[in-house]
């Protein structure tokens, strides 16, 4: 599953939407993709880290 989120500083926007699809589907892998943004909010990789489940490869365009 992917989910496009436009705009993210922070791995904890979506956190709850991610936790809620675990909770009634089976999905084994997601991402998220978008444009990080406000590196002093939260670092890019725990935005990474919390925001992707299963086998996934991180892309980032800078």
């Amino acid at each position: 599953m992917l989910h496009h989120t436009h705009y993210t500083d922070t791995p904890f926007t979506w956190l709850v939407s991610w936790r809620a699809l675990e909770r009634i589907t089976s999905v084994e892998h997601y991402a998220t993709s978008g444009v990080y943004h406000r590196e002093g909010v939260a670092k890019i990789e725990k935005t990474l880290k919390l925001t992707r489940k299963g086998s996934i490869l991180d892309i980032i365009v800078t």
